[in-house]
C-alpha cells in the first residue's frame, strides 16, 4: 500500500456514508456503503487480497466519499449512484433483471413495491429506484420508511393491515385516505430515497406549521411523528431489523428472506427419478409455487446432475417470480452445481445446502453467511415439506409402473 492510500483512509470520518472508487481515468468503477468510511476503505488496503478484490484494489486510482447521517440513507443512497454511474465491479457478472427495485405504480392510488424487471408487477412501475445488489437489506430498508410514510403495497382490502393500524393511517390499505395526503406521504417517500432528506424535513415542518395555523392539529401531529421519525432512524432500524452490510440481515428471531426455493431429488437406483419445487412466500407455504419434474436427461443414479437439471428447467421459466434464497438438500456437490448455474444465468440469488447429518444438529448448512442467523426451524420445515413432495410424486410413479406391469 501507498503512503497515500494509508493517508487517506487513516482522514476518513468513521461514520455512516458511500465510498466511491474511480480508475486512472476518472471513471466510477465501484460503489459500496458502510457503518463506517474509515473502517471499510481500510478493509480494502489492508491484508491480503484475492480474486475480484484484488482485481478491484489493483485499478483504484482515486477515492470520493458522501457521508451520510445513518446507514439507511447510505442504503439508498448507494442504489442512486449505482444506477447513474453503473460501475463495473458492482454489477461484473450479473444480469440487471434479477436485481430488486423499488416501484411506484402508475395507478391512481399508487403502489410502492419491491420488484425485479422479470416481475409482471414491473411493466406497472411510473417510477423506479435501485437497482439494490442485496435484496434482504433492501426489504428491511423499506418496512422502515413505510413506518414513517406509510403506503400501500397490495391492492385495495376492507380491513387495514397491521403496520397501517400501528402507524394510525388505516384508511392507506383501504383507500379511504384523501388522494392528497396519500401522495403525500409518497412524495415523503420518493424524496427520502433521492437522498433529499434535508429538503424533505424542512417541508415536513413547513407543512405541520400551516396544518397548526389551520387548527388541523391531528394532521400536524402526524407530521411531527414522521419528523421525530426521521430524525431517529438509527432507533427505528434497532427496532426492527438490523441491516448488516456484509450483505444480509438478521433479527433476533432469524432471518426470513420473503421468497425461499427449496428443492429435493427421489429416485431408486436413478429409477422413477423426480426433482420437487415447494415455495415459501411472506412467512407462508405458498402451494401456487410448487412444482413436479420428472426427470429426463438423467438415467443412473446422480443426484446432482438430477438436481442440475431440475433447477435448469426450473429457471428456464422467465414468466415464474424468482427466489430471495435457494435451499438444497444435498452436500458440497449440489451446491457448487447450482452456484455455477446461477453464475452462468447471470442471477443474484442466494444459495444454501443441508448436508445430511446423523441429526439435524449434525446438519451443514453450506453456503450460508457466517454472520447470518437463520430461522432454522422454518428452513428445516420447508427442507422436510420438499422431501415429502418430491417422494409422493415418485411414490406416484412406482406405484403406476408396478400397476403396470401387474396387469401385464
Amino acid at each position: 500500500m501507498s503512503l497515500n492510500r494509508r493517508l487517506i483512509w487513516q482522514n476518513l470520518p468513521d461514520s455512516p456514508g458511500v465510498y466511491l472508487f474511480e480508475d486512472q481515468t476518472g471513471q466510477v468503477i465501484y460503489v459500496g456503503k458502510a457503518t463506517s468510511l474509515k473502517n471499510r476503505v481500510a478493509s480494502y488496503f489492508t491484508g491480503i487480497k484475492t480474486g475480484k478484490t484484488a482485481e478491484l484494489v489493483a485499478h483504484i486510482d482515486r477515492l470520493r466519499i458522501k457521508t451520510t447521517e445513518t446507514p439507511l440513507e447510505a442504503l439508498f443512497l448507494e442504489a442512486d449512484l449505482i444506477k447513474k454511474y453503473r460501475p463495473s465491479y458492482n454489477i461484473k457478472g450479473l444480469d440487471d433483471k434479477s436485481f430488486l427495485h423499488i416501484i411506484i405504480t402508475n395507478e391512481p392510488y399508487p403502489r410502492v413495491l419491491l420488484s425485479r424487471q422479470t416481475d409482471p408487477e414491473f411493466a406497472l412501475a411510473k417510477r423506479v429506484y435501485g437497482p439494490y445488489l442485496q435484496a434482504y437489506s433492501a426489504r428491511v430498508g423499506l418496512d422502515i420508511l413505510r413506518q414513517i410514510f406509510p403506503f400501500r403495497h397490495s391492492l385495495t382490502t376492507k380491513r387495514a393491515c397491521l403496520n397501517c393500524q400501528l402507524t394510525r393511517q388505516p384508511e392507506v390499505c383501504t383507500g379511504e385516505l384523501p388522494l392528497a395526503t396519500y401522495r403525500e406521504n409518497i412524495r415523503g417517500l420518493e424524496l427520502f430515497l433521492k437522498g433529499q432528506k434535508k429538503r424533505l424535513i424542512k417541508e415536513l415542518k413547513n407543512q405541520m406549521e400551516e396544518r397548526a395555523k389551520a387548527e388541523e392539529y391531528e394532521a400536524a401531529g402526524q407530521i411531527r411523528n414522521q419528523l421525530f421519525a426521521l430524525t431517529h432512524l438509527n432507533d427505528m432500524a434497532l427496532l426492527s431489523k438490523k441491516i448488516n452490510f456484509s450483505g444480509s440481515l438478521e433479527n433476533e428471531q432469524g432471518l426470513v428472506p420473503e421468497r425461499i426455493e427449496a428443492y429435493d431429488i427421489a429416485n431408486l437406483n436413478g429409477q422413477y427419478a423426480v426433482g420437487s419445487l415447494v415455495s415459501f412466500q411472506n412467512g407462508e407455504i405458498d402451494k401456487s409455487g410448487y412444482r413436479r419434474f420428472k426427470i429426463k436427461t438423467v438415467s443412473q443414479a446422480n443426484d446432482v446432475a438430477m438436481l442440475l437439471e431440475v433447477l435448469t428447467r426450473r429457471l428456464n421459466h422467465p414468466e415464474w417470480p424468482l427466489p430471495d434464497l435457494i435451499m438444497l438438500d444435498g452436500g458440497q456437490g449440489q451446491f457448487n452445481a447450482i452456484k455455477r448455474l446461477l453464475n452462468e444465468k447471470k442471477l443474484n440469488i442466494d444459495l444454501i445446502a443441508f448436508a445430511k447429518g446423523r441429526d439435524r444438529r449434525g446438519e451443514t448448512i453450506i453456503g450460508a453467511d457466517p454472520k447470518v442467523k437463520y430461522k432454522l426451524e422454518l428452513l428445516w420445515a420447508l427442507r422436510d415439506e420438499a422431501h415429502r413432495f418430491a417422494n409422493t410424486y415418485y411414490q406416484k410413479l412406482h406405484r403406476r409402473q408396478f400397476q403396470g406391469r401387474k396387469e401385464a
